[in-house]
């Protein structure tokens, strides 16, 4: 989801796919210990397929107010 906008050096392939394995390895750890998760990333992932990325994430990982929206939305 982190787009590219933070600085030239910057391997947002690498980002990318660190956020997607941190958000796999907290997903199964709370489904083990039986712990109630909100998946955000696949709700912004959704929503990024019909908006643009500006209109959620000020820097592609910090919501903006209407990311804030949404994620309200969904709890």
């Amino acid at each position: 989801i982190a787009r590219r906008s933070w600085f030239d050096g910057t391997d947002y392939d690498l980002v990318n796919e660190k956020i997607l394995r941190y958000k796999e390895l907290l997903m199964n750890y709370a489904s083990e210990e039986k712990i109630p998760v909100i998946d955000f990333y696949e709700t912004f992932r959704r929503e990024l397929e019909a908006v643009p990325s500006d209109l959620l994430f000020s820097d592609g990982l910090h919501p903006t107010p209407s990311g804030h929206i949404l994620m309200s939305q969904t709890v």
